[in-house]
């Protein structure tokens, strides 16, 4: 299965013009003479501060391998599998300092995802008395993150960042593009149920999530959409 084949159609149009938006503003740079004496050192800075972040981050996390939480690596390796990844991106766990996250993120050729234990263990929770085998919330988080990298989103990321400022259609292509990740997050689990929990433990946690209504979520959703 390709990740390509469950990308939202929202996001397909919102692409379209927010790289209209950033190509007429990064023109606009190009040709003012305050845009080529800043703009390459801005963007030299971004990057060496990103990659300053991506090492102190990784130095102090765990990088997932055959012999380190090996279990989890390889549910890793079959969504990235699922998902039509040519290549494995490096997989870490961290402490969150008690926040429920994941990320993907990447530095020139390099792929990293980044997993917070505390998200980990509450879909473990959530999971618990599950068989092997079973669809997992784990599965549906590691999914969701591949899936950003499978999609290409961070490839056009910096292209886009203008657009990203714009009020309405900024907010609204970064949703498209978390709707069309967590649609990758569902294939690679197959089973909706445990997608929609999967999203309830990054509101509520592992114990909590049990007792969530999934109906009542699409209604939340319907009201604050």
């Amino acid at each position: 299965m390709l990740a390509a084949h469950v990308r939202s159609p929202k996001e397909k149009n919102l692409f379209v013009l927010a790289l209209i938006v950033s190509a007429l503003v990064w023109i606009a740079i190009a040709v003012s003479l305050v845009g080529l004496l800043y703009a390459p050192f801005i963007a030299l800075g971004i990057v060496v501060g990103h990659a300053f972040f991506l090492a102190r981050l990784t130095g102090n996390s765990v990088r997932l391998g055959s012999r380190q939480l090996p279990e989890l690596y390889k549910r890793a390796q079959e969504a990235a599998g699922k998902l039509g990844l040519d290549r494995m991106p490096e997989v870490y766990v961290t402490s969150g300092g008690g926040v429920l996250n994941a990320f993907a993120t990447k530095l020139f050729s390099r792929w990293f995802v980044v997993l917070n234990a505390e998200v980990i263990d509450a879909c473990e929770q959530l999971d618990e008395g599950k068989q092997a085998g079973d669809p997992s919330a784990v599965d549906f988080i590691v999914g969701h993150e591949l899936g950003h990298l499978a999609l290409g989103h961070l490839s056009w990321s910096w292209l886009l960042w203008p657009a990203k400022l714009v009020p309405l259609l900024g907010p609204a292509y970064s949703r498209a593009c978390e709707y069309s990740a967590d649609a990758c997050g569902l294939a690679v689990v197959d089973d909706a149920d445990t997608a929609a929990r999967a999203l309830a433990v990054l509101s509520t946690g592992g114990r909590q999530a049990r007792k969530v209504s999934i109906d009542g979520l699409v209604e939340q959703r319907h009201d604050t959409g």
